[in-house]
């Protein structure tokens, strides 16, 4: 399913734009898929399902970075890398106060 989901997204973002736009479509799936699996992860405390979404965000930032960026110019670089260097930080945050809470949260069932 994954597997073809990309596929998908890849098709779909280079009807919109061509190969540069596939792959930084295929580069945003990524993204949102390993969001909701370290989401998941964390509400219903299941180790491995998190764990893949935090191997599939670092797979998609490497994927970025050596592929997406490969063909745009200086400056546009530079501050892709920013955003990115953002990004991860912001994940960083957002992902130690949501351990935080579900370890806190009575509700979520533990392993």
């Amino acid at each position: 399913a994954f597997v073809g989901s990309s596929i998908e997204a890849y098709s779909s973002a280079a009807i919109i734009g061509g190969d540069s736009v596939a792959a930084a479509g295929v580069s945003v799936w990524w993204g949102i898929v390993s969001v909701l699996c370290v989401a998941w992860g964390l509400r219903y405390s299941t180790a491995w399902v998190r764990h893949f979404g935090l191997a599939l965000l670092l797979l998609t930032l490497v994927k970025v970075v050596l592929v997406d960026l490969a063909n745009v110019d200086g400056i546009w670089r530079v501050l892709a890398f920013m955003v990115t260097g953002v990004a991860m930080l912001a994940i960083a945050v957002v992902y130690g106060r949501l351990q935080r809470v579900a370890k806190a949260d009575p509700s979520v069932p533990t392993q």
